[in-house]
């Protein structure tokens, strides 16, 4: 499996059992259906934001070795 295939299965591993989960079971306790989908949309900001990192660092890492 190549390097960027094997970051793109981490991170949506994380993003579901990491974040999602726990904060939709959060948001759910706190404010019922409301609060689940705000764990969700709040899981799913993190995660972008993190993706994004991970991106840019691989491009800067990919892009000194050439």
């Amino acid at each position: 499996m190549s390097r960027p295939t094997q970051w793109a299965m981490r991170l949506s591993v994380v993003r579901l059992f990491a974040l999602t989960v726990p904060l939709a079971w959060l948001g759910g306790r706190l404010a019922g259906t409301t609060g689940v989908f705000a764990g969700m949309l709040a899981a799913s900001v993190v995660m972008g934001v993190i993706a994004r990192w991970q991106t840019r660092r691989l491009l800067v890492e990919v892009s000194s070795t050439t």
